[in-house]
């Protein structure tokens, strides 16, 4: 490969740019987690190819630390120097994760394969066709393509005179993320203190549930038994949480997420490492009901979740 030669941008001088890819990664449609693995190796291959900026590639919820994906995702979205956005198959997280991008006003270069029509609210924007069968000819082409017109977006985000996609339908006042940079110790005590108010919550979640649980208990036998003749889903808010665990990808257990948070449900998304150092994901659901262990079952199926582990605590 030819050696790159970086353009003279003395705010990226140190570090790479960053090409951040929102796409599918599971099954849709007919096209396996493995098509989708494919895909992001054509559109890294293409990236790798330019010599005027050198990028790095990742997907947008991809991140080395351990934390709260959903942070990570919008951070990601809104920092990376620019975006490549496959919305093939119109999976509804890339969709949404597309309008988040496009709401940030920055670089972003949409591409989809030829099985996918166009969207209404995105149909102005120029969009990058590659054959759904990867055939090896035309795929040899798109890299070029691509390859070209992310060097070209990226050098039109530096011109203040360039045309964004907002500014085509009129004067917006584009949306930002407040950003303070800190010393390391500054952002160690703030993982500290996070880390304090989620040890605080469990401990006030578990002392109100053994505190109901001796009311119940020391109540009459006609209250009690009164309350465990209740059906599961009346007393879901005092009999725990529903964990449900499992060793990835992310995006099966983003779109389980987002269909429980739809059933007004609270609930929050975590990545940690597991035993032998993968990552695994961890979706707590802050009520238990038979009910709905039986909805998450069928949730998760539908979606593509690989479950490790799934209990109540």
């Amino acid at each position: 490969m030819a050696n790159k030669v970086k353009s003279e941008l003395p705010e990226h001088a140190d570090k790479p740019l960053t090409c951040g890819l929102i796409m599918p990664i599971s099954s849709i449609d007919g096209c396996t987690a493995e098509h989708w693995a494919e895909v992001k190796s054509i559109i890294t291959d293409a990236v790798n190819t330019i010599t005027e900026f050198s990028f790095s590639v990742n997907l947008v919820s991809d991140q080395e630390d351990v934390g709260v994906i959903q942070k990570r995702i919008v951070q990601n979205i809104y920092s990376s120097d620019v975006v490549v956005c496959d919305v093939s198959c119109k999976n509804p997280n890339v969709m949404f994760e597309l309008g988040m991008r496009l709401a940030f006003d920055k670089p972003t270069l949409i591409i989809k394969d030829d099985g996918t029509d166009y969207s209404f609210d995105t149909g102005v924007v120029e969009h990058l066709n590659y054959p759904r069968d990867l055939r090896f000819a035309k795929i040899v082409s798109f890299k070029q393509n691509l390859a070209s017109k992310i060097c070209a977006t990226y050098k039109a985000s530096l011109n203040d005179a360039s045309q964004s996609f907002l500014s085509s339908f009129g004067t917006f006042k584009v949306a930002k993320l407040d950003q303070a940079e800190g010393s390391p110790e500054q952002v160690l005590i703030e993982m500290v203190q996070d880390l304090s108010r989620q040890v605080s919550k469990i401990g006030n979640d578990f002392y109100n549930r053994e505190a109901y649980g001796r009311t119940i208990a020391g109540s009459s036998g006609l209250l009690a038994s009164a309350f465990n003749e209740l059906p599961m889903s009346s007393k879901s808010a005092d009999v725990g949480r529903l964990l449900v665990i499992s060793s990835g990808p992310a995006e099966p257990m983003e779109t389980l997420a987002t269909s429980v948070a739809s059933m007004g449900l609270e609930m929050n998304l975590t990545a940690r490492p597991d035993k032998k150092g993968s990552t695994e994901y961890v979706l707590t659901i802050h009520s238990y009901s038979s009910e709905l262990l039986q909805k998450i079952h069928t949730l998760a199926n539908n979606a593509g979740v690989r479950i490790k582990e799934l209990r109540r605590i």
